[in-house]
C-alpha cells in the first residue's frame, strides 16, 4: 500500500482539484482529506449522503460550574489567566461563577483550586470524523469545529482510518489531499507518506511558500515532487520552479496550463477528467498521473 498527499505551500493553488482528478484516473483507491479546516474534495468526489458515517472527534477539554455547589467565593477567577471565569446572578440571588467554554484552555487550575469542589472537567468536542463512500472509492475526512484547536490531531486521525479502510478493502492507494501551508496540520499529513507531491503556481509567493514546503519535506525525509498549475500564466517563474528544483534533485511531474474547464467541471460538480476528457489540462494531468503510476506508485525513484 502506497500513500501519497498533494500539498501546496499555499492556498488556492489547485490542489483539490488535482487531487480529485487523480482520484477518477485511479479509482477504485482511498481518499483523505486532511485540510480540515476547510474540507471540500468530497464535493468533487461525490459522497454518497445514505453510505455516511461521523464520529465525534474530542481534543481536550474545558471546565464547568456547579452552580449549586459554587459559593462565588471568586478563587477561580483570580486564578485563570485567560479571562474564562465571570459572575453570574441566579434565580433566588445568589451569585456564582460560570466559566466560557470558548475562552476556557483547560489548564484544570481551576478544578485543582476550587474550595468547594464546584469545577469539573469535562472533553471537549472539537469537530467530526467522517467517512463515507465515493464514486471514487472509501473516503475519510475531517470537519474542526471553528475556534478548535489540535487540527493536526485530527488530520492524524483522517489519516489512521484511510489506512485502515486501505487495509479492509485490499486498496494498493491512499491518496491524501493535504491542507495548505507548512504549519502543524501540513506535519501531521506529511510525515511517512511515501511521496508528496507540492503543487505550485508560477507566482513570486508561491515559488516562495514552495521552498518552504520543500523543506519542511527534507526535514521529514519525504520524497517530494512538483507540478506546475496554471503554468502559461508566467513562463519566467515556471521556467525558475523547473531550474531551481533541477538543481535540488527534484522531479517536475508536469506542468498544467490554464483552462476554463475546470470552472465548468467544478460547477457540475465533477473533475476535469471526467467534465472534459479532450481538454488540455486534462490531459496534462492523465499524463501526470501516468507518470506517478510509472515511478512513485511502483517504487521508482522520482528523479529517474
Amino acid at each position: 500500500m502506497k500513500e501519497l498527499v498533494i500539498i501546496s505551500g499555499k492556498g488556492g493553488t489547485g490542489k483539490t482539484s488535482l487531487t480529485a482528478a487523480l482520484a477518477h484516473l485511479g479509482a477504485p483507491l482511498i481518499l483523505a482529506d486532511c485540510d480540515v479546516d476547510a474540507a471540500n474534495l468530497h464535493l468533487l468526489a461525490g459522497a454518497i449522503s445514505n453510505h455516511s458515517r461521523s464520529e465525534v472527534f474530542e481534543s481536550g477539554s474545558f471546565s464547568v460550574v456547579d452552580g449549586m455547589v459554587c459559593t462565588g467565593c471568586g478563587t477561580c477567577a483570580g486564578l485563570c489567566r485567560f479571562s474564562a471565569v465571570e459572575t453570574v446572578l441566579l434565580p433566588g440571588g445568589k451569585e456564582v461563577a460560570r466559566i466560557d467554554a470558548l475562552a476556557c484552555e483547560g489548564c484544570g487550575v481551576c478544578v485543582d483550586h476550587c474550595p468547594a469542589g464546584a469545577i469539573e472537567e469535562r472533553p471537549c468536542q472539537a469537530g467530526k470524523l467522517i467517512r463515507c463512500d465515493t464514486r471514487f472509492g472509501r473516503m475519510v475526512y475531517g470537519k474542526l469545529d471553528a475556534g478548535q484547536p489540535n487540527s493536526g490531531k485530527l488530520v492524524a486521525l483522517v489519516r489512521t482510518k484511510a489506512r485502515a479502510a486501505a487495509e479492509e478493502n485490499g486498496a494498493q492507494l491512499v491518496l491524501v489531499d493535504g491542507p495548505p501551508g507548512v504549519g502543524c496540520p501540513v506535519i501531521a499529513s506529511l510525515s511517512g507518506v511515501d511521496l508528496a507531491v507540492v503543487v505550485v503556481e508560477p507566482t513570486v509567493s508561491s515559488l516562495h511558500d514552495m521552498e518552504r514546503v520543500l523543506g519542511l519535506c527534507s526535514h521529514f525525509k519525504v520524497t517530494p515532487a512538483v507540478v506546475i498549475n496554471k503554468a502559461d500564466l508566467n513562463a519566467g517563474i515556471a521556467e525558475q520552479i523547473e531550474s531551481q528544483c533541477a538543481s535540488q534533485g527534484i522531479a517536475v511531474l508536469g506542468s498544467i496550463h490554464y483552462d476554463n474547464a475546470f470552472v465548468h467541471a467544478m460547477v457540475a460538480g465533477k473533475t476535469i477528467t471526467e467534465d472534459a476528457p479532450d481538454s488540455r489540462a486534462a490531459k496534462e494531468i492523465s499524463a501526470i498521473w501516468q507518470r506517478l503510476q510509472q515511478t512513485a506508485i511502483s517504487g521508482a525513484d522520482t528523479c529517474g
